[in-house]
């Protein structure tokens, strides 16, 4: 739990952390997460997504009913640094993806790559009242979708860190 707090205080500092916590099914990850969560009462600043051993097949399953609440949203003239018309479109093609086999029904690699990115800078995004916790559960069963999402996630957060760094030089 301490190590977890030392990551989040870096966090809330502006500092982006990622952070893995690996080790044998059942030795109590999750419960760690929970308990971490609750301690420190982080209600909606925290988000736990949830792989599964059926959806390894699917594209974005995992992520699929946070995408939907995204594209419900309203009132928002740009979502992630992008117009909202556009963006909406580009994460609607994402939903829309994970009824279908990885990279169809999409008009150009680029085109998807766009929409992943976004979709990270969205999960990255600091709340209005600070840092948000994301929780990715049982990575191991993530399609090949999520795993090129993950990927965008943790090159933004590299990307972001570095930032940081550079502006403390």
């Amino acid at each position: 739990l301490e190590r977890i707090g030392d990551h989040w205080l870096l966090a809330q500092r502006g500092q982006g952390q990622a952070l893995l916590i690996r080790g044998e099914a059942g030795i109590g990850k999750s419960r760690l997460v929970r308990a971490f969560i609750e301690a420190n009462t982080l209600g909606s600043s925290a988000e736990i997504i949830q792989a599964l051993p059926f959806h390894t097949n699917t594209p974005l399953q995992p992520f699929a009913a946070h995408l939907e609440g995204l594209l419900g949203e309203r009132q928002r003239d740009c979502i992630g640094g992008v117009g909202a018309a556009e963006a909406r479109a580009l994460l609607g093609d994402l939903v829309r993806s994970a009824d279908q086999p990885d990279d169809q029904g999409w008009r150009g690699r680029e085109r998807r790559l766009q929409a992943l990115r976004l979709y990270a800078r969205l999960l990255l995004s600091r709340e209005a009242t600070g840092p948000r916790l994301l929780v990715i559960e049982d990575v191991h069963w993530l399609d090949p979708s999520s795993c090129e999402l993950l990927d965008c996630l943790l090159e933004l957060q590299a990307t972001a860190v570095d930032a940081a760094r550079n502006r403390l030089e």
